[in-house]
């Protein structure tokens, strides 16, 4: 290659670097310009200006009455308030003597009503799917240590404090409410209230001159979130288009009134005298000083008229708009619920087969909103038996703090001979796949009665099958089964058994119901 040629590719590879990077700077005007046009900047602008505390009390608010008043949403938040809690939920402890502590909590008159009654439970969920948010305040005998709790609106929470180097640090929350007292009056309140893991070293009497009740803990769950520690109602996206959907079926419903007024054509000869015989004909007599002298014909009357004349029915095909046409916007109002359009009264829609394909979608989003409630009843408990400890003297454990700076965390230290483990069972969402759980579960335990050919290969396989059960607990079975990584001494059948023992020990047989 000449030094010619050498410099005119030189120059050419110079061109196509300064036309790649017009382009970049083209495309990039050309995606700021979009974003401009299609208004996600204003966009993102007026949803940080709905979503202030009074935004999304109000959204709340507005979600309540959609709940009441629309049969959509009403449907969807139904649906998954029925999923989750129509079969109950069992919880227990391993330990007898937790057990007794527990159930005790569990079946406090105070208690249920704020949550683990069936009716409760029901309405908490719904508060949460309406709401975003949940709030409740603990009271805890100094005596006995028994916790009992309430259930706080989220409209008289006024303002959640943040530890100011961490914003996700909760510390107090600000409650305002009315008191109606004997005299008919009423008179407005204000406290503030630590978070239920806000512990400090510290606790000031005040804030602001407003007093902070360190005996009353709140516990603040939240769902939905959006830049805040505030939830926003979980159906805020179907609300809109429930309103459109609606409103569509109101104007078809109008439409429909107006093309109904006539409901037959009559065509009549012989003038105005006859004209007007046929029309008394059919007009109605009745009045409110004697009843109808001209009663419409029974069923299966014959209508007999001179030839050239015409009587049918109105003809109104094809002159209006149909019911499915609003179908868009049915989906638009459901599709957050999460559930299929089988699920709200459109049985005719797809068949057998999709029906299935869309119901595994709609059993995942319920255990995952299981799941939850199951971290919240966990929190819950967890706060309940820390309290007896650190205030009743157990003989089989303990309660304090632990520090850490200027907090605390609390700590519960059990006797070497107690199981704390508390077990929480939810019956299965569908009933119908137990059968094939079931054999799923006796195939792994007893391998169908085949030993695999290489021994070395049991522990990958044993895992392999928990995993696919959906066993959460596949490290510590494992631990059971091959104590101290003795993965090479153990025999099969030994090591099947061990796994048996270790699935029954760890309730798997609930966890797979479950999954």
């Amino acid at each position: 290659m000449t030094d010619q040629q050498i410099q005119e590719l030189q120059s050419a590879l110079q061109g196509q670097s300064l036309l790649l990077q017009q382009l970049q700077e083209a495309y990039a005007n050309d995606l700021e310009r979009y974003l401009k046009l299609d208004g996600w900047r204003e966009i993102a602008q007026a949803s940080t200006d709905r979503f202030t505390v009074s935004g999304i009390k109000d959204i709340a608010q507005l979600a309540r009455v959609m709940r009441l008043a629309n049969p959509l949403i009403f449907r969807g938040v139904d649906i998954q308030k029925l999923y989750t809690f129509a079969q109950g939920v069992q919880i227990s402890a391993k330990d007898e003597d937790i057990n007794e502590i527990l159930q005790a909590f569990l079946d406090d008159e105070k208690n249920q009503k704020a949550l683990f009654s069936h009716e409760s439970m029901l309405q908490r969920e719904q508060d949460l799917q309406t709401d975003g948010n949940l709030f409740f305040m603990f009271f805890v005998n100094q005596m006995t240590g028994f916790t009992r709790f309430c259930y706080v609106h989220m409209q008289e929470i006024q303002q959640i404090v943040t530890n100011p180097d961490n914003s996700n640090d909760k510390w107090y929350y600000l409650r305002q409410w009315q008191v109606d007292n004997i005299d008919n009056t009423i008179e407005t309140k204000q406290a503030y209230y630590p978070d239920i893991n806000y512990n400090p070293v510290a606790q000031p009497e005040t804030i602001n001159g407003i007093t902070v009740k360190w005996e009353n803990p709140i516990y603040h769950i939240s769902t939905n979130t959006y830049n805040s520690h505030w939830g926003i109602c979980e159906f805020y996206a179907s609300i809109a288009w429930g309103i459109a959907y609606k409103k569509f079926l109101e104007n078809l419903a109008t439409l429909w009134r107006a093309l109904s007024r006539f409901a037959f054509k009559a065509k009549v000869q012989g003038g105005s005298s006859a004209l007007t015989a046929t029309q008394n004909l059919f007009n109605t007599t009745i009045s409110s000083t004697q009843g109808e002298t001209n009663p419409p014909p029974v069923t299966g009357s014959i209508l007999a008229m001179q030839e050239g004349n015409d009587f049918e029915p109105m003809k109104v095909s094809g002159a209006t708009m149909k019911a499915e046409d609003g179908r868009q916007f049915k989906m638009m109002a459901i599709m957050p619920f999460g559930f299929p359009e089988t699920f709200f009264s459109d049985a005719d829609v797809g068949n057998n087969a999709t029906a299935q394909s869309l119901q595994r979608p709609s059993e995942l989003k319920v255990v995952s909103r299981q799941k939850l409630w199951s971290n919240i009843f966990n929190t819950l408990i967890n706060f309940s038996l820390w309290n007896y400890y650190s205030l009743s003297n157990a003989p089989f454990a303990t309660a304090g703090y632990k520090p850490d700076g200027n907090d605390r965390t609390k700590t519960i230290d059990y006797s070497d001979d107690i199981d704390p483990s508390i077990n929480i069972e939810w019956p299965p969402i569908n009933p119908e796949d137990m059968q094939a759980k079931i054999t799923s579960i006796i195939d792994t335990i007893t391998l169908r009665g085949q030993l695999p050919a290489i021994p070395q290969l049991l522990p990958e396989l044993m895992r392999v099958l928990l995993n696919a059960l959906g066993i959460t607990e596949i490290d510590e079975i494992m631990t059971d089964v091959f104590p101290n990584g003795e993965q090479q001494d153990i025999e099969t059948e030994e090591a099947i058994k061990r796994m048996a023992e270790a699935m029954v020990r760890y309730d798997t047989f609930a966890n797979i119901e479950r999954e």
